[in-house]
């Protein structure tokens, strides 16, 4: 079997931001998506009116990433039968 990752110090982060092959299911990627998930979910939960929290929740995501995000709601399409 091939170790694609022999001599390769970078962390598994490290290699996905590069393009690299990565494990999916390291744990500082799994808390990264639990966290993500709990802000969009947070993001979702402001009211489209309410620019005022929607700008300090931007402001936030600036301070753990260091750049400016746009947010866009999710368009969910549902039917009556399902």
């Amino acid at each position: 079997m091939t170790d694609h990752f022999a001599g390769d110090t970078r962390s598994m982060r490290e290699r996905m931001e590069a393009g690299d092959l990565y494990i999916a299911d390291d744990p500082e990627l799994a808390r990264d998506s639990i966290r993500a998930l709990e802000l969009a979910d947070r993001y979702n939960r402001t009211w489209a009116q309410d620019r005022r929290g929607q700008r300090r929740f931007s402001a936030s995501c600036w301070a753990v990433w260091g750049r400016v995000l746009k947010f866009v709601r999710p368009f969910m399409w549902t039917t009556a039968n399902t």
